[in-house]
């Protein structure tokens, strides 16, 4: 079977055997199941893990108890998708995270110190995306909070921006090349 591509005009034929093309770095090129040419340019992986982080992550006062860390989400509406819920203190400074079944399943006058788990894996603002790549996968984690020196959470990196079929050969790609 042969692919046709359209360039600004021009007809290629491309065998089907051809999957992936050694495009420039920066593009994952690939054909989709229905056999249509996908190009689409990916972040270099040596940037600032902040230029992929997200800022709209949930944080709990670690004062909180589990009923009014519930509330303060129900009254705010955070949405659907959270999986971790980050506890900080006064200063804003990371000491735990919360799963939500853990929440979900404590008791409600239980301190939202004592469901947290203490033990946390971040990554400072100043590491590379392929870094953060490196330990999502390394820790089996879902979401990555990065933080400044002070230990205070500035975003978080999801590990969905990493499910791009596209994203995934490249990241294999490159780390075959060290």
């Amino acid at each position: 079977m042969v692919y046709s591509l359209f360039i600004e005009g021009s007809k290629l034929n491309i065998p089907k055997s051809i999957r992936y093309f050694d495009f420039p770095a920066q593009y994952a090129v690939s054909f989709n199941k229905g056999g249509v040419f996908q190009m689409a340019e990916l972040p270099d992986l040596h940037q600032p893990v902040m230029t992929i982080a997200h800022q709209n992550m949930v944080t709990l006062d670690e004062d909180y108890t589990v009923q009014q860390a519930l509330d303060y989400i129900r009254s705010h509406g955070f949405g659907e998708k959270i999986v971790y819920f980050y506890v900080v203190n006064g200063d804003g400074q990371l000491k735990g995270v919360i799963l939500t079944r853990s929440l979900l399943t404590s008791l409600l006058e239980q301190s939202i110190s004592e469901v947290m788990i203490k033990r946390l894996v971040t990554i400072p603002h100043n590491a590379t995306i392929l870094q953060a790549y490196d330990m999502l996968n390394h820790h089996k984690l879902l979401a990555l909070p990065v933080v400044d020196q002070r230990q205070r959470i500035l975003g978080v990196v999801d590990a969905s921006i990493f499910m791009d079929e596209n994203y995934i050969k490249d990241l294999t790609r490159r780390r075959e090349k060290r």
